[in-house]
């Protein structure tokens, strides 16, 4: 089982702040902002540090202390608290607290310490983790402030973030936006980059509807320059720069000594496609590879993001009925729904954004079926899903079935166990002896209302 961190403060921000934090250098972490859900997630799960604030109401921080060495002895706890007085001190000295630290922390430090007791994975196995995790909080509500929590503004606007890992995402841009002047994002081909930048310019209350966009394989221009000199009215600060994958060394150390004259307010977000990051990539300069795996974001890939894919498809579907003036094609029938969820979208949102146009477009009235939409596919040069399409009902089940399995293999419990602990009726968690025996766990999902 990967290492894990629990972080408990009763302060909601600071705890997301940690949280967030501590995800970015890729350490798995759970957060609580109630001492007694801490000690209950520790009954639960197994940590292997314990970051805790010190000033807390009801239970404070020595408190906490002696009760989490009740439930494991060996188990390091840093505590970390704006001010504490020499009898407090010595207090916790005398439980055996592994370490005091001071708010406000210095970053390098406080990581430095954490990584005495808990190594932080590899990007790959990171994110592995978290896609587990993301589904694994998609299918139980999070429950008296443990597990994430987002930080970012509520009611996204523009972007669809109906998924954990979405959330996640934008968690880390937000928190990135508030603290530098540079944002680097990993991305695949294809995603929402000019919906996230209106999110941004959003959240900063600024004019998301006038961009500036930034293609790094272009020459620098004087209106670029003098766009960067100072804000324009009705501009957002916020820019958007992309093309890295189609230029040349000499153009991105160009476009580097522009970025580094631009003055405050600007904020510049970067899309960096995931093939510069591969090993042996040519077509980046060294010096901005290593600046970007320094602190970078990675990007979820549509397929990852169901829920989220749902949300854009239903957008979709009702911009471009409108816009051809059919308005029973914004509506699905038949097998369409499992057709869409059961192809890749290597392309992302570009790719689904230009297949619900053209099966919009087709002469046909009435819904959107799933023929369609793999006859749109094989005539894009795309594979649509492999034989028939399957029902909704189908295609959850096999999801439902492959998740389960993944969770067990992850997990030191049996299936029984598991299922209680998603919520699922007793009757049927302890019935259950294979993932692939089990009715649809939420049939809920099947209702229209859903």
């Amino acid at each position: 089982m990967p290492q894990k961190i629990l972080v408990l403060d009763d302060e909601e921000n600071y705890a997301k702040m940690l949280h967030s934090l501590l995800e970015q250098h890729h350490f798995l972490v759970d957060s609580a902002t109630k001492p007694e859900v801490a000690l209950r997630a520790l009954q639960e799960h197994g940590y292997d540090l314990v970051i805790s604030d010190y000033k807390m109401p009801v239970m404070d921080g020595a408190d906490f202390l002696q009760k989490a060495r009740q439930i494991n002895p060996d188990l390091p706890v840093i505590l970390v608290s704006g001010l504490m007085n020499t009898p407090e001190l010595v207090k916790v000295a005398n439980m055996s607290v592994t370490l005091v630290l001071e708010k406000p922390i210095d970053i390098q430090h406080f990581l430095g310490h954490v990584k005495r007791f808990v190594q932080p994975l590899a990007e790959e196995e990171f994110h592995r983790q978290k896609s587990l995790q993301a589904a694994q909080q998609d299918a139980v509500a999070d429950r008296e402030g443990r597990s994430y929590v987002r930080s970012y503004p509520n009611d996204s606007r523009y972007v669809a973030d109906e998924s954990a890992g979405m959330q996640m995402f934008l968690d880390e841009i937000w928190l990135s936006s508030r603290e530098q002047a540079h944002v680097f994002i990993q991305a695949p081909s294809g995603v929402e980059f000019e919906l996230l930048l209106r999110e941004i310019s959003r959240w900063q209350e600024q004019p998301a509807d006038r961009l500036i966009l930034v293609d790094v394989a272009s020459d620098v221009s004087v209106r670029t320059r003098d766009y960067l000199r100072g804000l324009q009215p009705g501009f957002s600060p916020v820019v958007g720069v992309s093309g890295y994958a189609q230029a040349s060394f000499e153009r991105q150390e160009a476009w580097v000594d522009v970025f580094r004259e631009v003055p405050e307010p600007f904020l510049f977000v970067h899309l960096i496609d995931e093939s510069l990051f591969f090993e042996g990539s040519p077509r980046i300069n060294p010096e901005l590879k290593e600046l970007l795996l320094e602190k970078h974001s990675v990007w979820p890939p549509l397929k990852e993001r169901l829920s989220d894919l749902a949300v854009y498809t239903q957008y979709l579907l009702r911009t471009h009925a409108e816009k051809s003036a059919r308005p029973g094609r914004a509506n699905l029938s038949g097998n369409a729904l499992a057709c869409l969820l059961g192809y890749d979208w290597p392309g992302n949102y570009r790719e689904l954004s230009d297949v619900i146009r053209r099966t919009v477009a087709l002469a046909e009235e009435g819904p959107v079926t799933g023929a369609q939409l793999a006859a749109i596919l094989t005539r894009l040069g795309r594979t649509a899903p492999d034989g028939d399409i399957l029902t909704l009902k189908q295609y959850l089940r096999r999801e439902q079935n492959a998740l389960l399995t993944l969770m067990l293999q992850d997990s030191d419990e049996d299936l029984g166990k598991l299922l209680q602990r998603l919520g699922v009726e007793p009757a049927l968690a302890s019935a259950a002896r294979k993932p692939h025996e089990l009715g649809l766990l939420y049939p809920e999902l099947l209702s229209p209302s859903a």
